[in-house]
């Protein structure tokens, strides 16, 4: 299928340049359809009745048995949640936190992230520390910083897959391993791989793993998914996690169900489950998974390539980039003003990070050339109207 005629179905992408797949994926025509669809089929079959409830339990079995074919896993180790931050909250508090036990935290998570380590200790004592992280770092590097953060009382790494705010690849896999063998949780988020990677959970190695599907995959929000190796204790429970219940002896008594659903608690926007299994059918559409993935870590490649040959333009990463992240500085301007300028004035979407404090143009599949350009045209031509001082060019020194 061309281009042209793949994004016409989208119109988040009609009429300006959107390089914001990292904080929302648009939706295309046809999941904007199952949506309505979907809560249309609900109100036919009658809300909570049995037709209705069929239906229901065939939704979460088939978005379970899509997104396990999209991972490489059994659906059964599948939790279906509405974003990634239930994901982890579910997979760290899941965790049997003893004080004094220490929770590794790398550098570069998501606030979302973080505020659950803070509250976990202080509900519980446990100390944090923290991964440092470099841009560019190779494996070794990171896998040696990772050996000589860890204790004999750390219970948990959580960290990003790929990193929100620099468009890190961690090498996964390696770190799972080294921690699974000190007895160690991984707790991965997955928010900016999921849909970007192709991905193989079950070899990677990861305890958990927790994305959304609003982002790269293109659904809609309200949607996400975690994955679980092995077994946890849940931490708030519901009738959704019950496979049966009665009175024993008068006293009441419920069976859990044994796989993913036991951390689901009761309802949710079920008909949206049906959009994301459309979502993700129509992404799948257009080539395979690691065509997609190879077509866009080029255009985001030739992207941070163009950025930096413009005087006072420096790129966060300067070695090719494995991922759809470009994060760049703009010398003498502020993120958040520049971003907020090229959305108002051309259309251009891209948004502001606050640390590094940066821009991030986050280019998929869908992205063109032309969106390319327009990006870069649009920040040369703010750095010609607004020169950039000789000193605060990359690579100059003021004089003395």
């Amino acid at each position: 299928m061309p281009m042209s005629d793949h994004r016409i179905q989208f119109p988040g992408l009609q009429g300006r340049v959107y390089l914001n797949y990292g904080g929302q994926g648009p939706l295309s025509e046809t999941t904007l359809r199952a949506i309505a669809d979907g809560y249309r089929q609900v109100e036919l079959l009658g809300s909570y009745s049995h037709a209705g409830n069929a239906w229901v339990q065939q939704e979460l079995h088939a978005a379970k048995q899509t997104l396990g074919e999209q991972l490489g896993v059994s659906p059964a180790t599948l939790t279906l949640a509405e974003n990634t931050t239930v994901g982890c909250n579910i997979a760290l508090w899941g965790i049997d936190w003893r004080p004094g036990d220490r929770l590794l935290l790398s550098a570069w998570e998501h606030p979302g992230i973080v505020a659950i380590a803070q509250v976990l200790q202080r509900r519980f004592g446990i100390a944090i520390d923290v991964l440092p992280l470099r841009p560019d770092a190779p494996p070794a590097e990171i896998l040696a910083d990772l050996a000589a953060q860890c204790r004999d009382t750390t219970r948990a790494l959580a960290l990003s897959h790929v990193a929100w705010n620099t468009g890190d690849v961690l090498p996964l896999a390696e770190m799972a391993a080294f921690c699974r063998s000190r007895g160690i949780r991984t707790v991965v988020d997955g928010a900016q791989s999921a849909g970007v990677l192709p991905l193989d959970l079950a070899a990677l190695g990861a305890d958990a793993y927790a994305f959304t599907g609003h982002k790269w995959w293109l659904g809609p929000q309200g949607t996400g998914v975690l994955y679980l190796r092995q077994p946890l204790q849940p931490t708030y429970v519901g009738w959704r996690g019950l496979d049966g219940g009665h009175l024993a002896e008068g006293q009441p008594q419920v069976a859990w169900h044994q796989d993913g659903s036991v951390f689901e608690v009761a309802t949710s926007a079920y008909p949206l489950l049906a959009a994301w299994r459309s979502a993700i059918a129509e992404v799948n559409t257009w080539d395979t998974p690691y065509a997609r993935y190879q077509r866009l870590c080029a255009l985001a490649e030739n992207l941070r390539q163009r950025l930096a040959q413009i005087p006072g333009v420096t790129p966060i990463k300067q070695q090719p980039l494995a991922t759809g992240l470009v994060c760049f500085t703009v010398a003498g301007h502020n993120p958040s003003a520049v971003a907020r300028h090229l959305e108002t004035a051309q259309q251009i979407c891209i948004r502001a990070i606050p640390d590094p404090l940066c821009l991030r143009a986050s280019v998929h599949y869908l992205t063109t050339e032309a969106d390319l350009a327009a990006l870069v045209k649009a920040i040369a031509a703010l750095v010609e109207k607004t020169p950039v001082p000789p000193a605060l060019v990359p690579g100059n020194q003021a004089s003395t």
